[in-house]
């Protein structure tokens, strides 16, 4: 694989995930991260004009990233109360804080491998026409300051 087509594929990635952790603004701010993600789904399909198959690759890596963020949450709660308890010393325990960051590096790198997978398998099941699209999104997403339609 190319290195523009790698680069590429943690973009859309980011995008994805970023969708689905943080959902979107306006009229979804309130809804649960399965409707965000579920509307994410399909503004993507429906920009793309998906195929069945492209869908179902789409689904896999949204409920993928759905479990991966709630284990993360599940997570969230221990990791907060060790910070204020680190914080409540009178001095900070550094091997503390070290310790809880390379725990959260452990787990980003012991899942990312699978979830560029899913979304290498995505990216690749869709045409040139359909590539390009998602380009100029992530395009037009930098260029005006997020605004974008996925």
């Amino acid at each position: 694989m190319k290195l523009h087509t790698k680069i590429l594929l943690v973009i859309v990635s980011g995008a994805v995930i970023t969708g689905v952790f943080a959902g979107c603004k306006g009229a979804f701010f309130n809804h649960s991260p399965e409707k965000k993600a579920e509307w994410i789904v399909e503004e993507i399909t429906d920009t793309l004009e998906l195929s069945d198959i492209q869908i179902e690759k789409l689904n896999q890596l949204k409920v993928y990233a759905l479990n991966l963020r709630g284990e993360m949450k599940e997570r969230h709660e221990s990791t907060y109360q060790d910070f204020i308890s680190v914080l409540s010393k009178p001095t900070i325990d550094q091997e503390k804080l070290l310790s809880m960051v390379k725990q959260k590096t452990q787990i980003v790198e012991d899942k990312s491998p699978e979830i560029i997978a899913m979304l290498a398998d995505f990216y690749d099941s869709l045409n040139t026409e359909q590539q390009q699209k998602i380009l100029e999104e992530i395009k037009s997403h930098k260029k005006n300051k997020h605004h974008h339609h996925f």
